[in-house]
Formats: structure tokens, sequence, C-alpha cells
């Protein structure tokens, strides 16, 4: 059986199961991720290191494919996927071993703040916490600056201030590669041609095709970022009030 699932995020699957090996990931791990898509990224951490993953999405269409996809892996009993939105289902405090925010979840949420202070509220002491987000740099050009102005995109100064003020240490941090742009596009124009989740939308989909010429033609590559953070719960101090 086959099922149409593909990874929407500019940044690699190699990246999320490096953060899973910096963060120790194993059989009696826990991990949550928030915007779990059409769940790739919560079937590839059960295969390589045996945790549960409680997942998280908005879009029902992407849950079901992400439940087939479980089920077609075998992996259904270690996966429980909800199509609800995260910041509604408050986990317990210091329950979970890992937890994901990848794929534009940050870029997209309305209060960024607000959903890394949730899963640092539900991280364990020495928990990590995997996140990627947009980053327009400063020299970029005006049509590129323009294209992205409507989002509320990160920085890596930006993380350096906020996640130690959640009780988080940045303990590894780059940049995405090239290469890993060029496979999102090739990725999600796929999908917007299959019609999966929000990309059923034509006008989400005329987006996809405008972001890639974004990208590639008006001065993006070289100006627009993904950038990626691995950070560790319980070595510094909570932010007080």
């Amino acid at each position: 059986m086959k099922t149409e699932a593909w990874r929407l995020a500019p940044g690699g699957l190699e990246f999320t199961l490096a953060a899973g090996r910096l963060a120790g990931l194993g059989p009696d791990s826990l991990a949550v991720e928030a915007g779990c898509g059409m769940g790739l990224t919560a079937v590839e951490l059960v295969k390589h290191f045996g945790c549960r993953v409680e997942a998280f999405d908005l879009f029902p269409d992407f849950i079901s494919r992400a439940k087939r996809l479980a089920a077609v892996q075998g992996l259904s009993d270690r996966i429980n996927f909800c199509c609800a939105d995260i910041l509604r289902c408050l986990p317990a405090a210091e329950y979970c071993d890992f937890a994901a925010a990848d794929g534009g979840v940050l870029t997209a949420a309305a209060d960024r703040e607000a959903l890394l202070q949730l899963l640092s509220h539900a991280l364990k002491p020495g928990g990590h916490l995997y996140l990627s987000d947009l980053a327009v740099h400063p020299w970029a050009p005006e049509p590129v600056s323009a294209y992205y102005r409507h989002l509320k995109t990160g920085s890596e100064l930006l993380y350096r201030q906020l996640l130690p003020q959640l009780g988080l240490e940045i303990i590894f941090s780059c940049l995405l590669p090239d290469t890993a742009w060029r496979r999102y596009f090739c990725d999600i124009n796929r999908a917007a041609r299959r019609q999966a989740g929000f990309l059923k939308q034509p006008e989400l989909a005329a987006k996809v095709r405008e972001e890639a010429a974004v990208y590639y033609r008006q001065g993006g590559r070289g100006s627009v970022d993904y950038l990626l953070i691995v950070a560790r719960k319980g070595c510094v101090g909570l932010k007080k009030g």
C-alpha cells in the first residue's frame, strides 16, 4: 500500500534525526511535535529511535495522511496524531523528552513565544527542543523583504535572547544548505499538484510557485535562510514573572 506523504519543510529529515541523536532519544522517550504535517517526522523518529510521539496539526487532511503512513509502517501504536491546536491542548508540565517545532510552524505562529513557552513547559529537565525558523537577512533585496513582510520571521539573535528566558540553552545551531531548499521546492510543488492539506486552496498553491520565484529569481538565495536550533532545558534560569 502506498501513501501520499511528503515533508513540507526546508529542513531536511537528517537535521531532525541529528537533533534526536543529540537528545539521546530511545524506546523510553516521548516526543511532542507541533505542526506535524503529513507525519514523516513522527514516523522517522519512531523508526530510528523507537520512541513514542504525540503529534499535532490543524489540517484534517494532513492528519488523515499521517495516520495512513503510520499504519503502513506498522507504527500506529507508537504515534498519536491529533487534529488540534497544540496551544489549546496544554500538555502536562515536564512530561516529554523531546519537542519539535519544524517546517515553518514558528514562522506562521500567531504568538511564537507562547508556543515556545508551551513546549518548554512540557519538556522534562534535561529534555531537548528542536526548532527551525525562517530568517530574512537585513541585506535582502526589496522584492524579497516585501514578499516575507507579512510573516514574523526569526533570527539567531532573537533565539539567543528568547530561549534562555524560557529556561533553554542552545547547544547547536546552523543554517540550512542550499541543497535542502531545492528538495523543499520540489516536494512542496508536488504536494501542491496533489492538492494536499492547505494546498487544496488555489491561492496557496500559487504562493508556493511565487516563493520559488522569489528565492531563485529575485535574490532570495543568499538573503533568506532557515535557522535550525537544538536547545536543552534546565541549564539556565527560568524567566520570572
